[in-house]
Parts: structure tokens; sequence; C-alpha cells
């Protein structure tokens, strides 16, 4: 997989970005793509020594996901799906027996790192737009799993804190050593001013939470929210016959795959977001929905707002109208 992703940073080597006005999505990004699309079907089978692998249909779907890890050319944007397809790609190959456990560790910090940094390469050289970016208050604009498999790697060091990576000269001491270094300093060097403006929520994580291992444990939780349990990611993910979806029996479906089509709220653990029923008797959404309840959240004695959903008509008070002396709870002291 390596011999892989070198090849295809060759294609990057050979294909210098255009000159052209826009900022970003240089359109030099879809010969790389194109090359790569050529020849994926051949690489994945030079990646599966076993001949009978190799001349099976597993090539064409391996192909698939490494293709769509390289971000999408019609928009010329890479955002956190694509990086999840090079999961479902690693994911592929330990089903068909060419990693196996022992493997996982360097699996990630070797061939997932390298997958890492082509990106970076590629997404600096050709300035593909974020896929989805919430700005500010996403985790970063391209990537996702870097922070969290780079805190499990630091779970271990007895002297690095989540707080020391705020700092430059342990940044650039640790950069090539450490996944979640290398992370933070490659968003110093595409952003610029203070890191706690254009990067709150690392900030905030870095400088709030104690633990690696809080920080790991904290990270997959926020990967199953924000992107697994995210319907517009999620609607364009591919399953096959090596990664095949499963409906979870237990859990009701939007008929929309996955999620629900709006994809609000956090996820259950099945991945699946559903819409509670609406309790008997209820003649309108107003009432079977109450603030605070419709969207199940997966976590006990939590729920999430219904958004979008107005109040029975004739419900509210006339516009400068205050309600009813005694309809509002007593304020506390």
């Amino acid at each position: 997989m390596i011999t892989v992703l070198n090849t295809i940073e060759g294609y990057v080597e050979e294909t210098p970005p255009l000159t052209q006005a826009m900022r970003y999505g240089n359109q030099a990004f879809r010969t790389v793509f194109a090359l790569v699309e050529a020849n994926a079907v051949e690489l994945m089978r030079e990646v599966l020594a076993e001949p009978t692998l190799a001349n099976s249909g597993a090539a064409q779907e391996l192909a698939t996901y490494l293709l769509h890890s390289m971000g999408n050319a019609t928009r010329i944007d890479y955002g956190t799906g694509h990086e999840t397809c090079f999961m479902a790609l690693l994911y592929c190959l330990h089903v068909l027996g060419v990693f196996c456990e022992r493997d996982f560790a360097s699996t990630i910090l070797r061939v997932f790192n390298r997958y890492v940094l082509l990106m970076r390469r590629i997404q600096s050289t050709y300035y593909l737009e974020p896929a989805g970016s919430h700005g500010v208050w996403s985790l970063d604009d391209y990537m996702f799993l870097p922070f969290y498999f780079g805190a499990a790697q630091l779970v271990p060091h007895e002297r690095l804190r989540p707080q020391h990576a705020l700092l430059e000269e342990t940044r650039e001491t640790y950069n090539d050593d450490y996944m979640f270094m290398s992370a933070i300093e490659f968003i110093h060097k595409m952003k610029t001013g203070p890191f706690f403006e254009h990067s709150p929520i690392l900030y905030d994580i870095m400088k709030g939470v104690k633990l690696w291992y809080k920080v790991n444990s904290g990270m997959l939780k926020m990967y199953k929210v924000e992107v697994l349990g995210k319907f517009p990611i999620m609607q364009h993910f591919l399953f096959g016959s090596l990664l095949h979806f499963v409906p979870d029996p237990t859990v009701q479906h939007s008929g929309q795959g996955m999620l629900t089509p709006m994809g609000i709220g956090p996820v259950l653990d099945s991945g699946v977001a559903t819409r509670r029923p609406p309790p008997a008797g209820a003649d309108h959404i107003g009432s079977a929905y109450p603030m605070g309840g419709g969207m199940s959240t997966g976590y006990p004695g939590a729920d999430a707002r219904l958004m979008g959903v107005m109040p029975p008509r004739g419900s509210m008070p006339p516009t400068g109208v205050m309600p009813p002396r005694g309809s509002m709870p007593p304020r506390e002291h």
C-alpha cells in the first residue's frame, strides 16, 4: 500500500498546478484524479499478491475505495467522508487477509500516516475545497482521524500532555514522531492568526483535557456523531461484497439509508439516528414532541431538540402580549 501511495505522489509531482484566478480548486487536480482512476484496479492487484484474489472482483472494489479516498474531481474538494473511504479500504484489505491483527499498529502508523502526508500535499498543491467544513467550528477543515489515532499513539507517553501540543517548540521537536503533533503543525502552516481563533475546538480540547486517553475516547465519540452520524457525509459512502450494509432490525429506519433525511442529532450506538414515535393520543406534532424531545440521541436521559417543528396554531400569544401570570416557572434563587 505504501508503494501505491508513492505512485500516486508521483502523479502529483508530474502534474504542477495550473495558473488560475480561483483561490480554491486548482483544475490540475482532475488530471491527478484521472490518473488514479485509470490505474487504480492495477494498483490494487499489485497489493493483492495472491493470484486468486488479484484476478477476482476484489481489486475493483478496492480500487473504488482508493479512488473515492482521493477527494471529488467534480467539486475539487476533500473531507472526512473521503478519509473514511481510505479506512474502508484498509478494512477490506484486512478482510482479504492482506493485513492481520498484529499489523494494526503498523497499518495506522505507516500506511495511514503515509496517506495523510500524501493528502496534505494534494490539499496544499491544488487547494482543494474543504468538503462540508463548519468553518472555525469544525475540528479540522479536511481530516479527523489523525487526531484520534494521534491521541492513541500518545497515551503511553510519560511526559507529553495534550496542552504541550500548543507549544511551537514541542511540535517542532515531535512533528515527525507523533501524528497528533504533525496534524497541529500542519494547521499552523495552512492558517494564519491565533490558534484559538481559527481552531477553537482543538484549542479547548488541548487546553482543557489533561490525559491522552480521554482525548482519544472523546475523539471516537465525536467521530461517530460528526462523521458517521451525518447523512450529508454518509449518503455518499459505498458498500459492496467486502464491506456490506446490514440494517439493524432493532432500529427504526427512515427509508433514507442509514440516517434520517436531515441527519439531525447524535447517533445511536448502532450508527443510526431515528425519530421516536409519537406518544399515544397525540393529535398534532406540536404536542407529540415537546421542546427537548423528538430525536433519540443514544445517551441515557438526554434528548436533542426537534429542529424545524412549529408549535400548533393558536398556542402562541400575539406579538407583544405577555403570557398569563403563573404560566412561567418560578425564577431560581
